[in-house]
């Protein structure tokens, strides 16, 4: 997602993050997955940011992340913005935390059975 905007303030970028700021419903899916996207886009976590304060009390964006509020810092490497990300994120939310086993890591081992 943030690879394909441009990397400074232009009217390119703006229109970049306008496009992911505008949906009613903007759905972020395996956030903390991968740290690929932050090693080819070091400011990646500045523009996701820039996205979800432009969204913030206008527009819905639901999250799925399997890392944890206190861990936001050590993923973005920058605990201050992590704190103004959660802040805008979670104003006004609905925050559903799940535990249990992993449908995806229980379908590989059902998988890895029925192979033997």
């Amino acid at each position: 997602m943030l690879i394909s905007l441009p990397r400074s303030p232009t009217k390119l970028f703006r229109r970049g993050c306008a496009r992911y700021a505008s949906p009613d419903l903007l759905i972020i899916d395996e956030f903390g997955f991968d740290k690929i996207e932050r090693t080819e886009c070091p400011e990646a976590a500045h523009l996701l940011y820039k996205i979800i304060a432009s969204r913030n009390q206008k527009r819905s964006t639901a999250l799925v992340t399997n890392v944890d509020f206190d861990k936001w810092g050590d993923y973005l490497s920058d605990g201050p913005l992590a704190m103004a990300f959660l802040d805008r994120l979670v104003d006004g939310a609905i925050i559903l935390k799940l535990k249990g086993k992993s449908f995806h890591a229980e379908k590989a081992k059902a998988a890895e059975i029925h192979s033997s």
